[in-house]
């Protein structure tokens, strides 16, 4: 149990922080979702959230979460790379609409 309630206070002390430093609520939710992504998992504990509604807590298996992690990071990287890719693609339009001169 002490795992859990060590996640639980260094995350209370990372909200204090952030809101006496007058954090913006962009990296208070930044903060929830580390917890949510990167410590419960480690801890066997799967949140999932919900739309207009409280969050899913289940315990699972710490493994699992963590090829699941990982599947979704290696998704998101692809994903970068491929929008600057597309990025650099229309810059090159851009610059020459025409093509190679």
């Amino acid at each position: 149990m002490l795992p859990y309630l060590q996640a639980l206070s260094v995350f209370r002390d990372d909200v204090r922080r952030l809101t006496r430093n007058n954090a913006s609520k962009q990296e208070l939710l930044a903060l929830c979702d580390q917890l949510r992504d990167d410590v419960l998992p480690e801890l066997g504990v799967r949140l999932e959230d919900r739309e207009g509604g409280a969050a899913l807590i289940k315990l699972d298996d710490r493994e699992t979460l963590l090829k699941e992690r990982a599947v979704k990071r290696e998704v998101r990287a692809r994903n970068t790379v491929n929008a600057c890719r597309l990025v650099r693609l229309d810059q090159t339009v851009l610059h020459n609409p025409l093509g190679p001169e």
